[in-house]
């Protein structure tokens, strides 16, 4: 693949990664200072970290950022991107076949490694069963890009009565359901998307509701720029330091995060991206 194809791939990550160095920058000068000797296990560590490839080892699942976890995910899905979409233009029927091969892929060879032996836990935690979020998310785009979608509709409500219902009942259907499994998580979550995020995602794009008007306050929309750096730093390191040197109000420590946030997209990721979406821009004209 050209350098120049390679770019838009790593384009949709980089809004995300330069939060992601710069807390885990933070986590790991705070646990080198706190070690009397670091490993050559705190090196791999690390590395795994800032490149966003954590979440491949059991063992270094939740290391630095915790959360960070999600971004392997990411990076994986938009790394093999151009494949998919290749595919889903041949054919829609793609857009369900796809998710299931790749589920079956990842835990057939997670089996396979499941050894005596396996250096850190490699492909021991199966995060494809998240895959079939992404691929809920393009067929809505599909849907809407081509108009196939029937304007009137109740879909805001509808997605937020059946998350609730869904938040509300999942507790008790976790034993019956056997949802530990990773195919019943697998389809649970294609569930919570198509039923649930889809439908409030047209509704927002159709419906002109409270929910809308709310959401699409200048505050509203600031936060949700920032919502995924909230949701990087909300636990860890950050709150733990404010909670014991600043307050141990959840409402304070709410509203100082989101600020944090919000700075942090303002000063850190949106000056990268600009850059980087530069780059590439000037790549394409070469």
């Amino acid at each position: 693949m050209a350098p120049a194809s390679i770019v838009p791939s790593i384009a949709c990550t980089e809004p995300l990664f330069p939060s992601s160095v710069f807390t885990n920058s933070i986590v790991f000068i705070v646990l080198y200072n706190s070690l009397e000797v670091w490993t050559t296990y705190n090196t791999i560590e690390a590395l795994v970290s800032f490149t966003m490839t954590k979440a491949l080892f059991d063992d270094f699942f939740l290391s630095g950022v915790g959360q960070g976890w999600t971004l392997t995910l990411e990076e994986i899905f938009y790394l093999f991107a151009p494949l998919y979409f290749v595919l889903i233009k041949r054919s829609k029927y793609f857009l369900i076949i796809i998710p299931f091969v790749v589920f079956f892929i990842f835990t057939f060879i997670k089996n396979q490694l499941n050894i005596e032996g396996n250096i850190y836990g490699f492909l021991q935690k199966n995060i494809s069963t998240y895959i079939i979020e992404f691929f809920v998310g393009i067929s809505v785009a599909i849907l809407v890009l081509k108009d196939k979608i029937k304007r009137k509709g109740f879909y805001t409500y509808f997605g937020i009565i059946f998350l609730a219902l869904y938040l509300i009942f999942r507790q008790y259907l976790i034993g019956p359901l056997n949802l530990k499994n990773e195919f019943i998580h697998f389809i649970e979550m294609f569930v919570f998307c198509a039923f649930g995020i889809a439908p409030i995602i047209i509704g927002l794009i159709y419906e002109k509701t409270f929910v809308q008007k709310f959401l699409s306050l200048k505050l509203m929309v600031i936060l949700g720029k920032s919502s995924y750096i909230f949701y990087l730093i909300h636990k860890g390191f950050i709150p733990i330091f404010i909670d014991e040197h600043i307050t141990n109000n959840k409402l304070l420590l709410f509203i100082i995060l989101n600020i944090i946030s919000y700075f942090m997209f303002i000063y850190i990721e949106e000056p990268l991206n600009h850059f980087i979406r530069k780059k590439y821009k000037s790549l394409k004209t070469t």
